[in-house]
């Protein structure tokens, strides 16, 4: 399970379904993931090492999820609101899409043999 990350935020429907949900996640093996960072080099790095939002790391840390990642994200200001422009334009946020495919292939990868191994 994973959201776009947007200030150190998951969306908001991502939080609510974490929150509603969290018994039962914490029952089935779970991978949680973000996307959001942009720009080169390591995503991880990229949010001073944030690697999950705050707010909800109490749900995480009871779900007990078998990895977290943080992945590359995109920002395309055409699909931005005026107040969104503005903030990316503030903290020189990098446009485009930084997206690394291969990462994300390869932990999608591990998490289904995985879960192949188990059935």
């Amino acid at each position: 399970m994973g959201s776009a990350v947007y200030l150190g935020r998951w969306r908001k429907e991502a939080a609510t379904f974490l929150k509603a949900n969290e018994k039962a996640l914490a029952e089935r093996p779970v991978w949680l993931f973000s996307s959001g960072p942009t720009g080169e080099g390591d995503p991880v790095a990229l949010t001073q090492d944030w690697h999950f939002p705050k707010a909800l790391q109490p749900i995480a840390d009871r779900i007990r999820p078998r990895d977290t990642a943080v992945f590359h994200g995109t920002l395309n200001l055409k699909k931005l609101n005026l107040v969104e422009k503005w903030m990316i334009k503030s903290v020189k946020a990098p446009l485009g899409d930084f997206r690394d495919w291969d990462a994300i292939t390869c932990w999608a990868t591990a998490i289904a043999g995985v879960l192949k191994e188990a059935a």
